[in-house]
């Protein structure tokens, strides 16, 4: 695929959205006050400062109850996650969509894990990044499949993770661990990331190294996945 322009040019206007995206990240400041911070009360009225503040409003505001703040927490995400598929110029928006996969990702996982361990929707909504082919609706109908092989393969209908999931299903069904499974969706995911590597160092060789650091985390970080929802 041929590039329009140069990058700097291509992304004049997509650098001047996320920096402004970026003002309003916590600061390092803020996140020291919220982590010093004496009760839930006392965080909320930190995080009610910061761009967070519409979300935990639509959720309860200063009297949210502590059930309702991954749903706000997780709905501001979404809204960003989704901004940055908008402000991306057009010949790029597939490497943005490769990237902001991990999403993707993690709510298929999420939906895999507790379906296996018979959560229901209910029990996991609030930790649904809402945004994209795989948002809320999408994972509450699947849910409604009779197994975890009925959830996979709802899931992999007009999928951009198609061949992915045929895979984590032939997993699944030989063994039976939903874990397995969603560990190889992991590795063939960045597998997918890494072929796009040379196009992505092309646009940002920060955001490769970022990525690279990422996947060597999720290898870490395998041994002990699913431990919290299936507990």
């Amino acid at each position: 695929m041929s590039y329009i322009g140069p990058v700097s040019s291509r992304y004049a206007y997509s650098t001047a959205r996320v920096k402004a995206m970026e003002s309003e990240l916590i600061a390092p400041a803020m996140m020291k006050n919220i982590m010093q911070a004496k009760d839930i009360d006392s965080i909320l009225s930190l995080l009610s400062q910061t761009s967070y503040k519409k979300e935990l409003e639509q959720f309860g505001g200063i009297k949210i109850s502590s059930d309702m703040i991954d749903f706000a927490l997780s709905k501001n995400l979404a809204l960003n996650v989704s901004k940055l598929i908008t402000i991306t110029p057009m010949e790029d928006k597939s490497i943005t969509r490769a990237i902001i996969g991990k999403w993707d990702i993690y709510n298929i996982e999420l939906a895999i894990e507790a379906k296996h361990s018979k959560k229901s929707f209910e029990d996991i909504a609030k930790y649904i990044i809402d945004y994209g082919p795989y948002n809320a609706n999408v994972i509450k109908e699947a849910l409604g499949e009779a197994s975890v092989e009925g959830l996979i393969s709802k899931l992999s209908i007009n999928s951009p993770y198609k061949e992915i999931l045929a895979q984590a299903l032939d997993e699944f069904r030989k063994s039976g661990d939903a874990l397995k499974a969603n560990m190889l969706i992991d590795k063939l995911y960045y597998q997918k990331l890494g072929s796009l590597m040379p196009r992505i160092r092309n646009l940002s060789p920060e955001a490769a190294t970022i990525i690279k650091l990422e996947d060597r985390h999720e290898e870490y970080a395998k041994p002990y996945k699913g431990k919290a929802l299936c507990a």
